[in-house]
Order: structure tokens, then sequence, then C-alpha cells
């Protein structure tokens, strides 16, 4: 299974693909630039660089906080659109337990 994994809880945003339980690529940042603008191009990044399909991505998983509302909403809303979009299933983790 292909898993997308979205951390947009806090300052660092984390975005990354695994297959089955090996990490084919990931994006860890801490800069001061909004989520908003950044994750969109980190996820196209990710799913680039780990030499699969779009398509392929079974389930989305996204971290559900606590964290930043506003980090948060982004978070969650291209999670939902993109399972959507994708057919894939949706998952939201709590950032504590992860």
């Amino acid at each position: 299974m292909n898993y997308l994994l979205i951390d947009t809880s806090n300052q660092p945003l984390s975005v990354a693909v695994t297959q089955d339980n090996k990490v084919l690529n990931e994006i860890n940042t801490n800069e001061k630039t909004n989520h908003s603008v950044q994750l969109m191009p980190a996820i196209s990044k990710v799913i680039t660089g780990s030499q699969i399909a779009k398509e392929d991505i079974d389930a989305i998983i996204v971290a559900e906080g606590p964290g930043s509302y506003t980090g948060l909403r982004i978070g969650v809303t291209v999670a939902k659109t993109l399972a959507y979009a994708l057919n894939a299933e949706l998952y939201g983790v709590s950032s504590l337990k992860a």
C-alpha cells in the first residue's frame, strides 16, 4: 500500500510517501513561509521523487492536532480534497501520538 503522510499541525511542515513500511521520499522543513504556500509543492515533490503515480496512492494520513488552527485547516483540507480526487482512503492521527 502507498501512503501520503501530511503534518501541518505546527511550524515544521512534513510530507512523506511510504510504501508498506518503507519511506520512499520525504520533505521536512522549518521555513517561516505559510503552509498554504509550501504544502502543494511539497506534495508534488515527494510523489515525483517516490517514483509512483499519484493515482497509486491508496491512503492519505493527516495530522489532526493539537497544533496551529490555521495549519490544521490547511493540512486537513488538502488531505480531504486529494483523498476525494484520488479515490483514496483518508485517516487522521493525533499529532501527539504520532
